[in-house]
């Protein structure tokens, strides 16, 4: 017996036309360069967004973010270390300046005080010694007033002495704002460094994260171009992944037919 042989009937009005589905394909590739030690998926396996299909490693990158990460740890230590210098070191120089000032108001005082009694001891001498002459007092008494004159004198003199280095330690407390502005210039240099050495941290530690590959959007395997072992280069092609939320169905419609494609 032979099997019934069956032949498509055109219904009047309907175009019978053959063709394939297609879909949105997404190809894959890594962001860092590497060695492939895990491939997690195959060809025809469906895969959700997200899911690993691959992972890189490559241990010299792992070394260059290690290092990134030391240079910065060792920075960050700096920049406290010199905040906490700066901070004391501006405590200090407040310190000075105020201990200062308060032995330039002292000196002064003394000083006026000084002359104060310097000037009188020179007067109280002076008459003295013209009533000496004049025989009102002994020139015992004149002769102990010229010589308290001579001793206001004096203490003028070391007060003055004592003004001028009053002055000249504040002025020496004063140049602290100095070292400060210095300082806090290298501390703002210090902090830049610690900026940059964090963006080098952050881009070696991105190439880490890229080793493992994942997938941008879910559907199934389409390809994979890539095998266990093999070193990868950045935008090489790993995988290629078909949309299937998105298929189209393409068909082929002989020419004379065209007019009749509506909508």
């Amino acid at each position: 017996d032979q099997w019934p042989s069956f032949q498509a009937m055109e219904a009047p009005g309907l175009l019978t036309a053959s063709g394939r589905i297609e879909g949105r394909i997404t190809t894959v590739t890594p962001k860092s360069f590497g060695r492939v030690v895990e491939l997690r998926v195959d060809e025809g396996q469906d895969v959700a967004a997200g899911d690993v299909l691959a992972v890189l490693d490559d241990e010299a990158q792992r070394q260059r973010a290690q290092a990134a990460a030391e240079n910065l740890n060792a920075l960050q230590q700096r920049l406290r270390a010199a905040d906490t210098q700066l901070a004391v070191l501006r405590r200090q120089v407040a310190l000075q300046i105020e201990q200062a000032t308060a032995a330039v108001r002292e000196a002064q005082a003394k000083l006026e005080c000084a002359r104060a009694s310097a000037e009188q001891a020179a007067r109280d001498a002076q008459r003295s010694a013209q009533l000496a002459e004049e025989q009102v007092v002994p020139l015992q008494k004149a002769e102990h007033a010229r010589l308290q004159a001579v001793v206001e004198e004096k203490a003028q003199r070391e007060a003055e002495e004592g003004k001028v280095k009053a002055d000249a330690q504040l002025t020496l407390a004063q140049l602290g704002r100095q070292q400060i502005q210095v300082q806090s210039a290298e501390r703002e240099a210090l902090a830049q460094q610690v900026e940059q050495a964090e963006s080098v941290l952050a881009e070696q530690q991105s190439y880490v994260q890229h080793f493992t590959v994942r997938s941008p959007l879910p559907g199934a395997v389409l390809t994979r171009t890539v095998e266990l072992g093999e070193w990868v280069n950045v935008g090489a092609p790993l995988f290629s992944i078909v949309d299937l939320d998105q298929l189209y169905l393409k068909v082929y419609i002989p020419e004379p037919q065209i007019g009749l494609v509506a909508l």
